[in-house]
């Protein structure tokens, strides 16, 4: 049966792993939640791992009818199940503090801890998924800069960044990947909590990763889907797409200038991938993200993700203004040899002038993982991975940039409950990982 795992898990990591041996097929291109995230193991494939119970669905009742129409057998006729967990996360930062991708624990300075667990359910399309997170942190007091928010502009703010959720322990409750969702065939809407992870990086993702505390989104889309041309069989290679709308709230400990009393936030956002059929395992994608302040008007820019022409800097009451982030990025997979090479460049906002400045507000990230030959029970795989989201060196000549994250007008940034959505690094980090 099929083993559906969360976002950076050890199981999800493992599963990734045996896909750079040719031993499974990646489940996705350039969106994944923990829906998306369902791998199709062959009985029999031998791994290392082998004999262990991975978690993988299964049947609680299955119809000998499995659709006799277009419609009904677009969807499995039965009923799955699948335990998660439970799962314990601890840590302890000794000096400052420190955490990342970890859904809505922030790590403070001491003890750590986080708890999951939950039920998902299967059937004639729908998939309901109950997975809450209930987190701890001692939060021991260490010196902190400006205030309780990192910022370029401290008189202002710029970016709703918790440097210290107070004085004092915090529990803190979430829905984590809680959400419900529809099916037919490969086309999906669903409502709830999952973190979606953007694009082709493995630790700091530009747009979208479980760094913060997860969010509330409706979303609507193809997953993964192999394109053939009717009556003459061309295959054309799999594509993928997801356009969704979200709500990100503004922490207790912001103190930067707002317009709105409880500084919610509207996002709009679009995820699109191609993996040609002539370029085997090989992805480009894109992702692009407008955010306004909350305001139903605001809808309006879902349709603005599909049109490439500029806002037309009118202030408007209703508008107010907006933060428009986007990533093309470009992920090749090569099982054969065992080598991932992946790359991704984002830009914030437009430049003054986009043609004699195109990296203007740019950043990168480049990564390649390679299997290691080794025994059987000593395979492994090396990963690195170099994130540059500093400050274009063009732009420390003219003028105080705050940051791919943070944004003047929208003054809470690119966050949710204080926490970034996408690199765990923050603005203008600097990474490399091996």
């Amino acid at each position: 049966m099929p083993a559906q795992e969360a976002l950076k898990s050890v199981e999800e990591n493992y599963y990734d792993f045996l896909s750079l041996q040719g031993l499974v097929e990646r489940p996705t291109l350039g969106y994944r939640t923990l829906s998306d995230s369902v791998w199709e193991l062959e009985e029999g494939t031998e791994h290392i791992w082998q004999n262990n119970n991975l978690g993988a669905t299964r049947i609680l009742w299955e119809s000998e009818n499995q659709g006799e129409n277009w419609f009904s057998k677009g969807f499995y006729h039965g009923l799955k199940y699948k335990v998660f967990g439970p799962e314990w996360y601890n840590s302890y930062n000794t000096a400052v503090p420190y955490g990342q991708n970890d859904g809505a624990l922030w790590q403070g300075r001491g003890y750590n801890t986080s708890l999951t667990a939950g039920l998902r359910a299967e059937g004639y399309g729908f998939e309901v998924t109950i997975k809450p997170q209930v987190t701890f942190s001692e939060n021991k007091p260490f010196d902190t800069l400006y205030g309780n928010f990192i910022t370029s502009w401290p008189e202002t703010g710029s970016i709703d960044v918790v440097q210290r959720y107070g004085t004092k322990s915090l529990f803190d409750f979430s829905f984590g990947d809680s959400e419900i969702r529809y099916n037919l065939y490969n086309f999906t809407i669903g409502f709830g909590f999952q973190s979606p992870w953007l694009g082709s990086a493995q630790l700091n993702p530009m747009l979208g990763s479980n760094n913060a505390t997860p969010y509330m989104k409706l979303d609507i889309g193809l997953r993964k889907t192999e394109v053939i041309l009717p009556f003459c069989d061309w295959n054309l290679g799999f594509i993928e797409g997801r356009v969704w709308a979200g709500v990100l709230e503004q922490s207790e400990y912001f103190d930067g200038f707002q317009v709105y009393s409880n500084g919610n936030r509207m996002l709009c956002a679009l995820s699109a991938s191609y993996s040609p059929s002539f370029i085997e395992g090989f992805t480009v994608g894109l992702n692009r993200i407008f955010i306004t302040y909350w305001d139903l008007y605001n809808i309006y820019y879902i349709y603005r993700l599909f049109n490439a022409s500029r806002s037309n800097g009118i202030y408007d009451p209703n508008v107010f203004d907006e933060d428009q982030k986007f990533s093309i990025f470009v992920d090749w997979f090569i099982p054969k040899i065992g080598l991932n090479i992946y790359g991704e460049f984002g830009r914030d906002d437009f430049a003054t002038n986009e043609k004699t400045i195109p990296f203007h507000t740019g950043i990168y990230t480049v990564g390649v993982k390679q299997i290691i030959p080794l025994p059987k029970q000593l395979e492994s795989e090396i990963c690195f991975e170099w994130n540059n989201f500093e400050m274009s060196q063009d732009f420390q000549l003219q003028w105080t940039y705050m940051g791919y994250y943070a944004h003047g007008s929208i003054n809470q940034g690119y966050t949710n409950k204080g926490q970034i959505l996408g690199a765990g690094t923050g603005s203008f980090g600097n990474s490399q990982f091996i």
